[in-house]
């Protein structure tokens, strides 16, 4: 999104900076989210890694005890447990990704919406891109629009601006209070003053 794209579309210049401002603490927090899962995801591999190793060392020594053995199955269940939360960090990571290139606003609630999702042997997603695009029909809202020809004018954060459908001009309502007045007075008897 551009400052340049706003201003096109009617708003001004302040509006643009408001939307522009927003937009960018958006940006940065579904980046540092993604930061935070590529740093936990870098974690789990390289304590699979360690285990794997520790694994080997422990299967090259001679006379294995039963300690030793109960060590190793420690180690393998820890791993097995490791890989699993590794497979869940990159598949959220994935759906992540693939809602923030559409344009989500939301990305925690969007990735729930979506629900279980398969991955495939090569931890693809499955049928993702439909998934996204079904999401975009029925929730509209929560993505950006991408089309210019029709944007939807946003407001503070949490509320949707109506548009106006009065033309610009001198359309406003006559004076309330002369209505009023009149309203109260009209059933009041005129009074004449003598002098």
């Amino acid at each position: 999104m551009k400052k340049e794209d706003l201003l096109a579309q009617g708003l001004t210049e302040e509006q643009a900076k408001y939307v522009m401002g927003e937009y960018g603490k958006t940006v940065t927090t579904h980046n540092k989210a993604i930061e935070a899962l590529k740093e936990s995801e870098t974690a789990l591999q390289a304590q699979i890694a360690d285990n794997n190793t520790k694994l080997a060392e422990l299967g090259k020594q001679e006379g294995n005890s039963d300690a030793l053995n109960q060590k190793i199955k420690e180690l393998q269940e820890s791993n097995q447990a490791l890989t699993d939360e590794l497979a869940a960090t990159t598949k959220t990571n994935a759906i992540h990704n693939a809602l923030r290139d559409a344009g989500a606003n939301d990305l925690d609630y969007l990735a729930y919406k979506l629900g279980e999702v398969e991955v495939d042997d090569k931890g693809v997603i499955k049928d993702l891109e439909n998934k996204i695009k079904d999401l975009q029909t029925n929730h509209p809202t929560f993505f950006e629009v991408t089309d210019p020809a029709e944007p939807t004018p946003k407001g503070p954060e949490g509320f949707e601006q109506i548009p106006n459908p009065l033309k610009p001009g001198n359309n406003a309502d006559p004076d309330l209070t002369e209505q009023f007045t009149s309203a109260f007075t009209a059933d009041i008897p005129a009074t004449q003053t003598t002098n």
